[in-house]
């Protein structure tokens, strides 16, 4: 184990001890998603009757129905109560175990450890039982009622039957929408306005004056003359559901016209709901207040608030700063994919397994000591990206024991379980994008490697195309799994990509030569690749203008191995040729595309490369200005089979003359023969992009200048096998193919089951704005 996990592993030798906050009190030392786990499952313990909280004159409202649950909790850092107002984080002076204390909720306790973390803080949760009775499968807050109890001083006072009715029935200029009429003294009466004020007047009467109304306030009977209405006397409330209340004063509770109860037993915050909004016809009945006299010793709970369990809560135990394991621009550094590599090696496999200790725990040596480490999976699955400061941080918690804990104690699983510590690592990134990658890849398991963008790079063209070919045909320690090798000469690029589908259909990397001489890194490749017992093929493409006969007698001397030369007399004729091989090797009858390519477009050749490729179609070559003989009469002999005719590029590079060439040949015309161009390489690179991949799983970043295409161009038969497009920049992505990319590359922001990013660069020298762009775009 390496510098990464020396945090961790020196953390795993100190354990925190805190004293318990009261003698009896559990006192758990655990990880933040944890103690969020048991706060939250804490939480849904609730009391029967929604409109219950179990504290003295508090009311359940919208938003805040955690009150409803039997349990409270406080928080302290550096030993003080703190709370949570308006998201900010202060020290709270009240007294927590006092009945009307409410406690915190979810949210603030997340933004206590939040805040906590930013300063290094430990928290400790108190968690108190506010009182409960448990009767079956009932809950209830009071031993005697199901409803919550208030002291009533006088008729003044506001949980009075007065203030009580006169709330529910005088808000807003409209009557309750709940409420079809009030039965007062015999009669039916309703809200009207008696000048500028409201009062009940008797239902249906059309003008209402001070002698078919009753004022609900005093000042209102003042100033409209109407007589108070005497609340003394037996009132019925009429429903819109037809259900009547009566409201009689001399039963020890009054009706709380905050909490509706519906037909299903259900209790809605009336005052929090919308006029119209579908309660009116369900409302049967209201909670109820007791009336009780008396001071707070009349609040009588089966139990007073104690604390039952404390939570200590350390934020980090070890700190890793993304920077130095990943980053954007240049992916994994060696110890960022061995730091990945390690924490899913150690989520694999718990310590303790079956009742024993697990053979197969992931062991961790550092300083000479060992170690055994188990990651908290849903941990790192659920981990929560915060914002910290001007740091992008999650958090990810590990079970550790050291080796020599448990060779000392023997394989006592008791005695093992009390020595394993529960530590807390703390991944920091200035990123979100950089945080959320890393989390992301441990959370999959899937392996990573430093340079995660898979650079497939040598010191020159050769040696390039030798890291295409070790990544095309791995080495299992014995013979690679190619079939053939097909030789292309180092400039002869337009030959390299002609071969492309060629060289993926006979199962061959494309590999370079100078003109009289195979380097020795390069016969190396050939010789692992071939070997003593594979198909023994070297195909050369190209005259020997291109590559000597210097190069098949070097093939014969060195590795025992005849080459067979596919040539003609020029670029036009080697691309048919290479064509014809490809034919011959497929049934013509299922071609669906041809490709045509200008003489001098490398460039437009190489983005079709890859999709020749994939698709196992030709690439022919032909001139710039207009079609020879020659082209005419093979592409007449060959479109039979292929639905359509591809001319790739712009003008520039094959003119209009050659697309009316194409469209006159005798088995073709217009409906078979389609451009695919933009205004320059890049453009028309991403146009190639949008006309011939869905949803690719992956791409290749290769340099987009002319003299350096070569370094790529050993890349289209693995871009073919891969059905991955080839995307062409050396400075920077134009804006069409940062669409293209975005459209037909899988994002793995949201197929995070993918693991890492199949991001293959070419060759050295590709801007990093043009990879980080790429990363961007796909959500790494």
């Amino acid at each position: 184990m390496k510098k990464q996990l020396a945090v961790l592993m020196a953390a795993a030798t100190a354990v925190t001890t805190v004293a318990p906050v009261v003698a009896n009190a559990a006192t758990i030392n655990t990880s933040r998603a944890d103690a969020l786990a048991k706060v939250q499952e804490a939480l849904k313990v609730r009391y029967t009757d929604p409109a219950v909280t179990g504290l003295k004159g508090v009311l359940v409202t919208n938003g805040k129905e955690y009150l409803n649950s039997v349990y409270k909790f406080a928080a302290k850092v550096d030993g003080k109560y703190v709370q949570v107002l308006n998201s900010t984080v202060s020290e709270f002076s009240g007294n927590v175990k006092a009945d009307d204390y409410v406690g915190l909720s979810l949210s603030d306790i997340e933004t206590i450890l939040d805040d906590a973390a930013l300063k290094g803080k430990e928290v400790t949760i108190e968690k108190y039982n506010k009182g409960h009775k448990v009767d079956g499968d009932k809950i209830f807050a009071n031993q005697y009622a199901t409803f919550q109890r208030y002291t009533l001083k006088n008729d003044d006072d506001q949980q009075s039957i007065k203030y009580m009715v006169t709330k529910a029935l005088y808000r807003g200029l409209e009557a309750p929408d709940y409420l079809a009429a009030l039965n007062y003294n015999g009669n039916d009466y309703e809200l009207k306005m008696l000048g500028d004020k409201k009062v009940l007047a008797l239902k249906g009467v059309n003008t209402v004056t001070k002698d078919n109304a009753v004022a609900l306030t005093q000042d209102d009977a003042t100033s409209t003359g109407a007589p108070m209405i005497d609340l003394s006397k037996v009132l019925k409330l009429k429903l819109q559901s037809d259900a009547e209340i009566v409201i009689n004063t001399n039963e020890n509770f009054v009706l709380n016209f905050q909490a509706a109860v519906d037909k299903d037993g259900k209790v809605h915050n009336l005052f929090a709901q919308n006029a119209g909004n579908g309660y009116a016809d369900k409302i049967v009945n209201f909670g109820k207040v007791e009336t009780a006299d008396g001071s707070a010793s009349s609040y009588d709970i089966a139990t007073h608030p104690e604390v039952i369990d404390t939570y200590i809560v350390q934020q980090y135990n070890a700190v890793f700063n993304v920077k130095d394991i990943y980053t954007v621009a240049d992916g994994y550094t060696a110890k960022g994919a061995e730091f990945v590599n390690n924490m899913i090696d150690a989520i694999a496999e718990p310590i303790i397994k079956d009742g024993k200790l697990n053979p197969n725990a992931k062991e961790f040596n550092f300083d000479g000591k060992r170690y055994i480490v188990s990651v908290d999976k849903k941990s790192v699955e659920n981990a929560k990206l915060v914002k910290e400061g001007d740091k992008a941080v999650f958090y990810v918690t590990a079970d550790v024991i050291a080796k020599n804990d448990i060779e000392t104690m023997g394989s006592t699983v008791a005695k093992i379980e009390k020595k394993i510590t529960k530590q807390v690592i703390r991944v920091e990134a200035d990123s979100e994008l950089e945080a959320s990658t890393v989390q992301r890849d441990i959370a999959n398991g899937k392996k990573v490697v430093a340079k995660r963008r898979n650079v497939l790079a040598g010191a020159d063209r050769f040696k390039t195309a030798i890291e295409i070919s070790k990544e095309s045909f791995a080495d299992n320690g014995k013979a690679g799994e190619a079939n053939a090798v097909v030789l292309v000469g180092q400039y002869s690029t337009v030959d390299g990509l002609a071969a492309a589908p060629f060289a993926k259909k006979v199962n061959a990397p494309i590999l370079l030569s100078q003109f009289d001489k195979i380097d020795a890194d390069t016969i190396a490749e050939i010789k692992r690749l071939i070997g003593k017992n594979a198909a023994e093929k070297v195909y050369i493409v190209g005259g020997e203008k291109t590559i000597s006969k210097a190069v098949e007698k070097q093939l014969i001397d060195e590795l025992n191995i005849r080459s067979e030369r596919i040539e003609g007399k020029d670029r036009f004729e080697t691309s048919r040729k290479l064509s014809d091989q490809l034919l011959s090797r497929i049934d013509t009858r299922k071609l669906e595309k041809i490709f045509t390519v200008g003489a001098e477009a490398e460039p437009d050749a190489m983005s079709a490369s890859a999709v020749a490729a994939r698709d196992e179609a030709p690439i022919v070559v032909v001139p710039k200005t207009q079609l020879d003989t020659d082209s005419k009469v093979y592409l007449n002999k060959i479109a039979d089979g292929a639905k359509t005719i591809y001319l790739v590029g712009g003008v520039n590079s094959a003119s209009e003359q050659v697309r009316k060439d194409l469209v006159a040949l005798t088995k073709v015309g217009e409906s078979r023969v389609k451009r695919v161009a933009g205004a320059d390489r890049q453009e028309t690179n991403a146009a190639v992009i949008n006309e011939f991949y869905g949803k690719a799983d992956g791409l290749f970043v290769a340099k987009s200048d002319t003299k350096s295409l070569v370094d790529a161009l050993a890349a289209g038969p693995l871009a073919g096998a891969k059905k991955f497009p080839i995307v062409l920049a050396t400075n920077a992505l134009t804006d069409s193919q940062k669409m293209a990319v975005r459209n037909h590359v899988v994002n793995y922001k949201t197929q995070a089951s993918k693991g890492y990013a199949n991001v293959y660069e070419i060759g050295m020298g590709i801007n990093s704005a043009v990879m980080s762009a790429i990363y961007n775009i796909l959500g790494l």
